[in-house]
């Protein structure tokens, strides 16, 4: 007799429980280092913004218990609220990694949850990573399940599926029973929320936090047994049926147990909403072909999705943050600066008279056919001259590229980490090399706090 197909709720549970480190492919933990190392970077820098220097005001206010780091702070906070602030420092610069599966960020919810957890407890390096791999599964699988209706119809799924993917990690970590797996799911699912409505404003990194501390609380409630929907991903009025139209429940039907969507996350080069990049690199190939520099442009136009319009469509951008979803200003500020780094970010350059004319002569055309990850940019010159560019930055590393890209991670840490940490940044950086070996990941968190006179 045939045993019936599992829910999807319950095939993806399934999937990520069973993950062990010493199944993982090399190359799975390699991306999963990188992941760490990008976490941290964009996690330390992005601890001086206001979003982050709010959030440790707020919570460090209560009388609360001394579990987990939260960057920036002298003192440790409880593991939920350092998985809230580490989420929106993680995402407050917009410079965090990305995954086209999810339509999002996948390592600011997850990681901010599982390292908290994870040092809660003084979990192993091995096993945070693990469970981190098995966060970014399940945010991913279900990226695949939903879009693109969830995104489209306006969420942020940083928000909303980061906290699926958080709750899977410290489910992880706490050796849930099955039961209790789908209890933390149902639990996410209560609390899994955020619109892009606020995109260019800092609830977009608090979506982040959110996510990530949603993910604390319910797995450490599904623990103690708090009780949820068992199948909310595919029941009726469940998570699927209320936020997308493109619900797909046979994803996991015929997915390979080699098969893990950690290998296709994106690094951000540039501190701007990653559909501005293909445009950004674009740019930047067709700028040095200039005759005159920028004074000889007469037109940009360029071809995109109308996802990008609803993400990444500020027109008159009036703050920085704005102008990492503007892709008329990350056009001029590519021309203009060479580059679109966190520098760049700022009400100097907003306000810059050849950035705002260079804005105005960008024409935007929706294209339906088009490649997510691929903009297509022409620039028209005064003498009759059409520079073309296209850039696909949607194919991830693998193989020997894998090094390369560590290589490029590495410079990205200093150019963060180093600005707050100073020389403590160097140990810090040895230590996310050997992340998986470690017996208690303590002793890594602690070195994010040597700047604040704490002892390592």
């Amino acid at each position: 007799m045939n045993r019936p197909a599992a829910t999807p709720t319950a095939a993806l549970i399934d999937r990520v429980s069973a993950l062990r480190f010493e199944q993982l492919p090399p190359d799975v933990v390699m991306v999963a280092r990188h992941c760490i190392r990008d976490w941290t970077a964009v996690g330390l820098a992005g601890s001086t913004e206001p979003i982050s220097r709010y959030l440790r005001d707020e919570v460090l206010e209560r009388d609360s218990a001394e579990e987990a780091t939260s960057f920036g702070a002298s003192r440790k906070v409880t593991a939920h609220d350092a998985a809230l602030c580490n989420g929106a420092a993680a995402h407050a610069l917009d410079f965090d990694d990305v995954l086209e599966t999810m339509l999002g960020h996948p390592t600011a919810p997850v990681l901010s949850a599982a390292m908290a957890v994870g040092e809660k407890i003084g979990a192993s390096g091995a096993h945070v990573l693990t469970a981190f791999v098995a966060g970014v599964e399940t945010e991913s699988i279900m990226g695949r399940m939903m879009e693109p209706g969830h995104h489209e119809a306006g969420w942020h799924t940083t928000g909303t599926l980061g906290t699926f993917g958080a709750t899977a990690a410290v489910a992880h970590l706490l050796q849930l029973q099955p039961g209790q797996w789908s209890h933390a799911l149902g639990l996410a699912a209560a609390q899994a929320a955020g619109v892009k409505a606020g995109f260019g404003t800092m609830a977009k990194p608090f979506h982040a936090g959110r996510a990530a501390a949603n993910g604390v609380l319910a797995a450490s409630l599904a623990r103690r047994g708090v009780t949820a929907a068992h199948d909310v991903i595919e029941a009726p009025r469940g998570y699927a049926d209320l936020t997308t139209t493109t619900f797909d429940p046979t994803v996991l039907d015929s997915r390979s147990e080699h098969r893990f969507d950690i290998r296709e996350v994106l690094f951000k080069r540039h501190a701007s909403c990653y559909l501005t990049h293909s445009l950004i690199e674009g740019l930047l190939h067709i700028r040095p072909s200039l005759d005159t520099g920028t004074a000889d442009i007469t037109e940009i136009r360029m071809n995109v999705l109308p996802v990008h319009l609803t993400t990444c469509g500020v027109d008159d951008p009036a703050t920085p943050l704005e102008g990492k979803f503007s892709l008329r200003f990350v056009a001029g500020l590519a021309l203009v600066a060479g580059q679109a780094g966190e520098q760049q970010f700022t009400d100097e350059w907003l306000a810059h008279p050849e950035v705002r004319r260079l804005s105005a002569l960008v024409h935007i055309t929706p294209d339906h056919d088009g490649s997510q990850m691929a903009t297509p940019v022409h620039v028209h010159t005064h003498t009759g001259r059409t520079l073309r560019s296209c850039v696909d930055v949607g194919i991830p590393a693998s193989g020997e590229d894998l090094f390369e890209q560590q290589d490029r991670l590495v410079e990205k840490f200093r150019s963060l980490a180093y600005p707050v940490l100073g020389d403590a940044a160097e140990p810090l950086s040895a230590l996310i090399e050997t992340f998986d070996s470690l017996d208690d990941v303590r002793s890594f968190m602690a070195h994010t706090r040597a700047h604040l006179g704490v002892t390592v």
